[in-house]
């Protein structure tokens, strides 16, 4: 806002003849003070700043949206995964050696030949 100042000073000195003698000063003092109801400049500026909001806005909304479709789309991509999971499982057991542990695997394998049960009886 701007606030235009201005002020006016009246200074008059009258001289009367010499029979009467009387001066008179006179002083006057003004000062104005002056406030725009309107300026067109500001209310355009407001109306882009509202304008630049709405657009701000609807990028929000918008981005919302594609986080809440990315989310829903990754966690049905899960969902779709463990269920392709669990129907290979019920498609094909699993054989029994493969969930034994590798202490129990070693001794249902195939017999080893005399030499490497014989290097096994050294080592340990």
């Amino acid at each position: 806002m701007t606030f235009p100042v201005g002020g006016n000073i009246n200074a008059s000195i009258n001289l009367t003849p010499a029979s009467s003698t009387t001066i008179y000063n006179t002083n006057t003092w003004a000062l104005n003070l002056t406030q725009p109801l309107f300026r067109w400049q500001n209310w355009a500026t407001y109306k882009q700043a509202e304008l630049a909001v709405a657009q701000a806005e609807a990028q929000y909304a918008m981005a919302k949206q594609d986080l809440i479709l990315r989310v829903t789309q990754a966690y049905f991509d899960v969902l779709l995964a463990q269920e392709d999971v669990s129907r290979l499982r019920r498609r094909r057991p699993p054989s029994p050696n493969n969930w034994q542990p590798p202490s129990a695997i070693s001794k249902s394998a195939l017999p080893l030949s005399p030499t490497l049960m014989k290097h096994r009886r050294v080592s340990t």
